[in-house]
């Protein structure tokens, strides 16, 4: 049985990938770089000059909600609902 290295690295560079992704938009955020705007179905990511950078749908019942999903604080979010 012969079994290929890709295939066994991908899924971890993968989730290394979102990790640090995760990481950078977090602090990103945090410094006043990128904005988060919770709008209906969903929120948005936006960067300097409001230039979009993510948008994610979902439902959240509020901002303090979402807050506590992305692991930023609630004064960080725009409630556009």
């Amino acid at each position: 049985m012969r079994l290929s290295i890709t295939s066994k690295l991908i899924p971890t560079r993968r989730a290394a990938g979102d990790r640090t992704l995760a990481t950078a938009l977090r602090t990103a955020i945090g410094d006043g770089y990128a904005g988060v705007e919770l709008q209906p179905g969903g929120f948005e990511i936006s960067g300097p000059d409001d230039r979009f950078l993510l948008y994610c749908g979902g439902n959240f019942d509020s901002p303090a909600a979402l807050a506590r999903f992305l692991g930023i604080d609630q004064s960080q979010i725009t409630d556009s609902r």
